[in-house]
C-alpha cells in the first residue's frame, strides 16, 4: 500500500502502525497502545495530539471498548502521512 520510503521513516512506522491499530479499534489503553507502537506514554499523547490538532484527524476514545477510533472516514489518511513525511513534527531521534 505504501512505498518502500514511507517504511523506512520511523516515525512513518508509529503513524502507519497507529493509523491501523485505530482503524481496527483495537488500541487498547493509552498505556497498552504506547506499548504496541513501541514509545512511552506521554509520546503517545504527544502523537495523539499533533495527529488531532495539527492534522485534523478525528480520533475519539472510547472508555467502554478501551480503544481509540476515528469519528469520520479516514481516507484522507494517506495526505496527512505524506504532509508527516514532509514536515515531520514528532521526531523519534531526540535521544530521551
Amino acid at each position: 500500500m505504501y512505498s518502500n520510503f514511507y517504511a523506512s521513516s520511523p516515525s512513518a512506522c508509529i503513524s502507519t502502525a497507529s493509523h491501523d491499530l485505530i482503524t481496527a479499534k483495537s488500541t487498547g489503553t493509552p498505556r497498552q497502545m504506547a506499548q504496541r507502537l513501541g514509545i512511552s506514554e506521554r509520546a503517545w499523547y504527544y502523537l495523539l495530539d499533533q495527529l488531532r490538532n495539527d492534522y485534523g484527524l478525528p480520533i475519539l476514545y472510547c472508555r467502554f471498548r478501551c480503544s481509540y477510533y476515528y469519528t469520520d472516514d479516514a481516507s484522507h489518511w494517506e495526505d496527512f502521512l505524506q504532509k508527516f513525511l514532509n514536515y515531520p513534527l514528532y521526531n523519534t531521534n531526540w535521544g530521551w
